[in-house]
């Protein structure tokens, strides 16, 4: 840029020499003019012998005129020069300022443009990692989904497993019972033929001796006896009803309960009224169903267990329950039935693959629910 303003300066300084230059050759002329019409002018009043001095003085006064002319001139030639330089460089200057303005303001725009380029790039990034993180959340959410149906999955094969390992132990005991009937049975026909016959058993002689005691009727007291429902013998049909019952219903065996579980203490001081696997609804993700074991206390609580040995939970008491319902819908092309509870604003829904069992669940629940609001 300096190197730019010096080459300017040097040519404005040759144009003005050479003007001035122009301007002190043209003086000669004047000066040579003016000495004749001074000639002229002199040439009556003085003689010719003063002709010497006339011109000595003249040219004198020529060379002191030329002299001052001269210096005037390059007086003036010099401001002139100087004025012309000074606007040469004024002028320069401007055009130095405007460029290096013009300079500035395109690298101002640079720079805007580079931290706009900048800004559009840290935006692009943060949006493609928080693209990344969605799609590894969604991910996650894939897999945590299929792990769980797999478990699912899992799960109700062995719970299928267990119910039919349960009903074959079942089928062998109710064998061995059927057995154990079908000897006593035979007993019971040996001791009647031989009681039709007069043959008493062994020992049955003794007994009716030993039995035989003298009542006075004089001392006798006629009492009312209460009926004690602890000591009443249940009938050979109700207890098939009810083992026929739990056969259907898929409940455990006691001998598959571990001892103190809350299961097991509920089956042993009887306040079980129904039991067995139901499919309920997931807490999270509810357009899922698994299977989980229910049971129907004679108190009116509704609970299910995720494990035989563990505690029971969602327990709804079916004194708060309104409206009792059966509902059957059609899901992927099978029939499934379904209990609905309803109570306090809430719906509780479990489902059955057979209509059934969902029948003998829902006339209990009836039952106890009616037992309890009297």
């Amino acid at each position: 840029m300096q190197a730019r303003k010096s080459s300017r300066r040097k040519s404005i300084m040759i144009v003005e020499k050479d003007r001035t230059q122009g301007e002190i050759d043209k003086k000669p002329d004047e000066a040579r003019k003016l000495r004749n019409e001074e000639g002229k002018n002199g040439a009556g009043d003085e003689h010719a012998d003063d002709g010497v001095n006339s011109e000595k003085i003249v040219a004198e006064k020529e060379a002191e005129a030329k002299k001052v002319e001269a210096e005037k001139d390059a007086e003036a030639k010099k401001v002139e020069a100087e004025k012309i330089v000074a606007e040469k460089e004024a002028e320069a200057k401007k055009v130095d300022a405007e460029r290096e303005a013009e300079a500035k303001k395109v690298e101002a725009e640079k720079i805007v443009a580079e931290k706009e380029a900048e800004a559009k790039k840290v935006d692009a990034e943060k949006e493609a990692e928080i693209r990344k993180v969605e799609a590894e959340k969604e991910a996650e959410t894939k897999k945590t989904i299929a792990e769980k149906a797999k478990k699912e999955e899992e799960m109700k094969k062995e719970e299928e497993m267990k119910k039919e390992e349960e009903m074959k132990k079942e089928e062998e005991m109710k064998k061995e019972e059927e057995m154990k009937k079908e000897e006593e049975m035979k007993k019971e026909e040996e001791m009647k033929k031989k009681a039709a016959v007069g043959i008493k058993p062994e020992g049955a002689e003794q007994d009716d001796k030993q039995k035989k005691v003298h009542f006075e009727e004089q001392k006798n007291e006629q009492r009312d006896v209460s009926k004690d429902p602890s000591k009443s013998i249940q009938s050979p049909t109700q207890e098939q009803t009810k083992q026929q019952l739990e056969i259907n219903t898929g409940a455990v065996p006691l001998s598959a309960l571990t001892p103190n579980t809350e299961l097991f203490v509920l089956r042993t001081t009887n306040r079980i009224v129904l039991e067995g696997p139901i499919s309920k609804r997931m807490l999270f993700f509810s357009c899922f169903w698994h299977k989980r074991y229910f049971v129907l206390t004679s108190d009116g609580i509704l609970c299910y267990f995720r494990s035989l040995d563990g505690r029971g939970k969602g327990k709804l008491n079916l004194r708060q329950v309104n409206d009792v319902r059966r509902i059957n819908e059609e899901t992927g092309g099978s029939n499934k039935y379904k209990i609905v509870l309803r109570y306090d604003g809430y719906t509780e829904s479990i489902r059955f693959d057979d209509e059934r069992i969902r029948d003998q669940w829902n006339s209990k629940i009836r039952e106890v629910k009616d037992t309890l609001n009297g």
